[in-house]
């Protein structure tokens, strides 16, 4: 999904810069706009298709909090709003004494363009890796260390990509006195439980070490 975003917006690009040259060749050279019912019928179709698309992916992506859906659902609503200026400027173009076909086209090469930027910076960071919150780390910290045998961590990190797609590694200190085989299924144990609980994919990189009783 997030592959088919990146590629849309790169079309996005693309047409709205060849758009944007056909426009400007409209402009200086005008011709004569000529189409017929059927085309009507065919742009009203499409706009309303295309914002029964918007609407579902809206939907879509707000209750399985997808990004990925919810700028699918932008770019639907985009093309809705573009197939509607080439209808109501063909429609004046038709009817009316003026020839907005070259200028409405430009407006909606623009629109397109600037639309495929923004969609692509709302869903670059999840694909790059966001920095995780303060309070999810904590959480992390916290957690790991208010289980049984836990005497420290270090080398925390994380990678955010989003709802569900949360990875992260540590390396845990354990009591080195205690048997590996016990310390591998607490260890175990943890990974699971971030897992089924909290979503995250955890990695521990187990450390022993030498507890002084002593002290």
């Amino acid at each position: 999904m997030r592959g088919m975003i990146c590629r849309g917006t790169y079309y996005d690009g693309i047409v709205g810069i060849e758009l944007g040259k056909s426009s400007i060749g409209r402009i200086l050279n005008p011709e004569p706009v000529e189409f017929g019912w059927l085309t009507l019928g065919i742009l009203v179709v499409s706009v309303l298709l295309k914002l029964w698309m918007a609407c579902f992916s809206k939907n879509l992506g707000e209750n399985i909090n997808s990004t990925a859906l919810t700028a699918v659902a932008v770019d639907n609503r985009n093309d809705a709003l573009a197939t509607s200026a080439v209808f109501i400027t063909a429609l004046i173009s038709r009817f009316g004494a003026i020839n907005l076909d070259g200028w409405a086209g430009l407006g909606v090469a623009i629109f397109i363009f600037y639309s495929g930027i923004i969609l692509l910076k709302e869903t670059s960071s999840p694909l790059l890796g966001e920095s995780p919150s303060d309070e999810l780390v904590v959480h992390i910290i916290e957690k790991i260390e208010s289980y049984q045998c836990v005497l420290g961590i270090h080398d925390l990190i994380v990678h955010d990509y989003g709802p569900g797609r949360c990875y992260a590694s540590v390396h845990v200190e354990l009591p080195g006195s205690v048997d590996p085989l016990v310390s591998h299924e607490v260890i175990n144990g943890i990974e699971e439980d971030f897992l089924q609980v909290d979503n995250i994919h955890l990695v521990i990189h187990y450390d022993p070490v030498i507890v002084n009783l002593d002290e």
